[in-house]
């Protein structure tokens, strides 16, 4: 008894040691399982023991690189691939994980170089084709890209990325239904993946469906309460329903998220400018400036804002810099006549409008705005001629009748004055009052 005793316990520490002796493919294989669970700083602990295990596991390299894209460390990415590459330079993955890194860095070109070389190593692999129709659309080579993105599902249907990338495209060409299509089969394969409730929102809001796109927006919300995106679009999507409050809620948290995405800034300020909170509404367009300093929008806006506080100078030099970045935008020269005419340069203010009305001949509210600089300069005749002019271009323009009205009334030619105002008030303005009304307030 004793013997057969010993040897059971002989046994069993082989076959324990044995089990305590993983190899670098069961490393390996177990750096998959967490990489695909999103537990990327564990995938890359067992990578590193495969890799001790085997110095030249040119794949555990790659899949290192992978994990770290996704935890956003991208040079670090970038370098595990090149290591990958030194090790194993017909190894496929490695140059499409390149690709995508290029794909970050805007860097489009090069990504279409990397991706095409994973494909020429690997034509059956269907993340380089996905990479790559990034690529095209970073470029707005949006049929080429939606090639790509084919291409990637005929080679793997299941590609839940490529799904929702076409989407993407597709919402890009003004083909919502077909993105909506798109983002829904991404989401029938992984219903937990947030970015194509994102993007189906997307097309949803494009449709004027805000209240199904802010469904897909709390979807990815739930999905993961810190993606900033979802936070961000749900603003956009208040902001267009009229739900300003809401929008700067849904803005605030993204801010909270990543405050250094300037499109949070842009809506709520927008939203701000709504509610009339014209000081917030600067603060919040300094932001956004100082993260893209290039989009005009951004700084007429903030013009806009500084007008409404009376600030007229500082306004102008806002429509300066927007005229400085799009100069073919009448909007901005009509606005930067707007706030000449607050400071009484009325030269000018004229000489501004006639630079939007130059670009856009049927553009009514800049002869409105040479009215206006006429009549504060006193030459109420000239302010009736431009008046005279806007409504000739829109007849219904209840502004146009009102200052002509009261440029009538300047020059005492009350009868006219008269119909004017009542021209005024039928159209809407809810300012326009007749002579009588004036005289007794």
């Amino acid at each position: 008894m004793r013997l057969i005793y010993a040897v059971f316990i002989l046994l069993l520490v082989l076959m324990t040691s044995a089990q305590c002796q993983q190899t670098a493919e069961d490393w390996f294989n177990k750096g998959d399982l967490l990489l695909n669970s999103g537990k990327y700083n564990e995938s890359i602990e067992a990578y590193n023991k495969a890799i001790e295990l085997n110095q030249s596991y040119a794949l555990a390299w790659s899949h290192i690189g992978s994990a770290l894209y996704n935890l956003s460390l991208y040079n670090e990415s970038f370098e595990c691939y090149n290591k990958a590459i030194d090790l194993d330079s017909k190894l496929a993955p490695p140059w499409s994980g390149k690709g995508a890194v290029f794909d970050h860095q805007g860097k489009y070109d090069d990504a279409i170089k990397a991706c095409n070389k994973a494909i020429e190593l690997d034509p059956k692999y269907a993340m380089p084709w996905n990479n790559k129709g990034v690529a095209l659309h970073g470029q707005g080579k949006y049929d080429d890209a939606i090639k790509a993105y084919d291409e990637a599902i005929r080679l793997d249907p299941k590609c839940v990325m490529a799904w929702n990338n076409k989407g993407s495209v597709l919402g890009k060409q003004g083909k919502y239904a077909e993105a909506i299509k798109a983002s829904d089969e991404a989401i029938r394969l992984d219903p937990e993946y947030a970015m194509a409730w994102i993007n189906k929102g997307a097309a949803l809001s494009m449709q004027g469906n805000y209240a199904n796109a802010i469904k897909a927006y709390d979807e990815a919300i739930r999905l993961d309460p810190k993606l900033a995106a979802a936070w961000i679009s749900k603003g956009g999507a208040l902001y267009n329903q009229g739900k300003y409050d809401e929008a700067i809620d849904a803005c605030d948290e993204a801010i909270k998220l990543n405050s250094s995405n300037p499109s949070c800034w842009d809506i709520k300020g927008m939203a701000l400018m709504e509610r009339g909170k014209y000081d917030e509404v600067v603060k919040a367009y300094d932001q956004a400036i100082k993260l893209n300093s290039s989009k005009p929008s951004y700084w007429n806006i903030k013009g806009n804002a500084l007008y409404y506080l009376s600030k007229y100078d500082e306004s102008a030099k806002a429509y300066d810099q927007a005229i400085k970045l799009n100069s073919s935008e009448p909007v901005y020269w009509n606005n930067k006549g707007n706030a000449l005419d607050g400071l009484a340069r009325y030269d000018e203010a004229i000489q501004s409008y006639n630079k939007a009305s130059g670009i856009n001949q049927t553009y009514s509210v800049s002869m409105i705005g040479k009215g206006n600089s006429h009549y504060n300069a006193g030459e109420y005749i000239a302010a009736i001629r431009y008046y005279d002019e806007a409504i000739k271009q829109d007849p219904k323009d209840e502004n146009a009748w009102y200052n002509k009205a009261d440029a009538l009334r300047m020059l005492h030619r009350n009868s006219e004055a008269e119909a004017a105002y009542t021209k005024a008030r039928e159209l809407g303005y809810s300012g326009a009052m007749t002579l009588m009304e004036m005289t007794t307030k």
